[in-house]
């Protein structure tokens, strides 16, 4: 189950009329945890409709729109369609709305060599192209925030299984500054589940900017690491072949630095347990799902593995 507000006649109605549309059909999305999205089908086309449940500024949200029209000569991005007024996003009954192009594609099944280097290219392609960016012109705020969900976890009251060694775990690396790092604008959710491929097994659309934030490349880069690789559980050779092939390919369109190198490990945790963290701050805190869905329908227990990999 995913985040879902309701949509009603009126808002549909608002929305044909903002985008000179004629709906035919439209459900629910029934996954991710930060946002509603549903599937529109008109006479001929299909389109993605993002409901923002995020507390960002209009502002903010344009941000992250823009830089899509900016990328997707190099990156295959779904870009937004402006409304009649020529604008990225309509407003209605206080809810924000996007409508973004529909593209079809095939989920990753399977991670091998082949996706590995494609996904370190683009992604070397966007951090390469995103590190002139600075964060005045890239502000945005992410809720995939391991200080938020670290602090109010650790002072509430609330109970869950590896409470306490989860929380040591993030004791251990929550003084190490990873704004040393080279920075730009990452894409901050780049898992497998938020890229498509084609019927050849190539990478047709990576989507899901909309926690895109200026922050240190490693992050995404771990993210990579943790979540397209070592969470499979991948024999001893095959895990580092392809750790290998990604960080070179990688480095063909933006270098990593020593400094990024001798991190790699402490990041690898503290994304992991971000998203740990996430899962249960969702379920326990902050109420707004029935469990502790995750990537790839694993729960947050299924993601302590990758800590311990970091503890041995």
């Amino acid at each position: 189950m995913g985040v879902f507000t309701n949509l009603f006649q009126d808002e549909i109605d608002f929305i044909e009329k903002k985008y000179k549309i004629k709906i035919l059909e439209i459900k629910n999305i029934d996954n991710g945890i930060l946002n509603s999205n549903f599937y529109i089908k008109t006479k001929n086309k299909k389109y993605i409709l993002r409901i923002y449940e995020a507390n960002r500024t209009i502002d903010e949200e344009k941000q992250e729109l823009i830089l899509l029209d900016r990328i997707v000569d190099f990156i295959p991005v779904s870009i937004a369609i402006k409304n009649i007024d020529n604008e990225y996003i309509s407003i209605f009954n206080n809810k924000k709305f996007a409508l973004f192009e529909y593209i079809d594609g095939n989920s990753i099944t399977k991670i091998d060599t082949h996706i590995i280097r494609e996904i370190a290219i683009y992604l070397g392609k966007l951090h390469s192209f995103t590190k002139n960016i600075s964060f005045e012109k890239y502000n945005r705020k992410t809720r995939i925030n391991f200080d938020l969900y670290y602090n109010e976890i650790k002072k509430s009251e609330i109970d869950f299984k590896f409470k306490n060694e989860l929380l040591n775990s993030a004791d251990k690396i929550n003084g190490f500054d990873f704004s040393i790092l080279p920075s730009g604008v990452i894409h901050g959710d780049i898992f497998p589940d938020n890229v498509l491929l084609d019927d050849y097994n190539n990478i047709k659309v990576i989507f899901d900017f909309n926690e895109s934030y200026y922050a240190p490349f490693i992050f995404d880069i771990t993210i990579v690491i943790n979540f397209w690789i070592k969470i499979n559980e991948f024999d001893f050779f095959t895990e580092n072949n392809l750790i290998r092939d990604f960080l070179n390919y990688y480095s063909k369109y933006r270098k990593i630095t020593r400094e990024e190198l001798k991190s790699l490990d402490i990041a690898c945790k503290k994304i992991a347990l971000t998203f740990i963290f996430l899962r249960i701050y969702k379920e326990k805190i902050d109420n707004s799902y029935q469990k502790a869905i995750s990537i790839q329908e694993k729960s947050y227990l299924d993601l302590i593995k990758l800590i311990d990999k970091y503890e041995k």
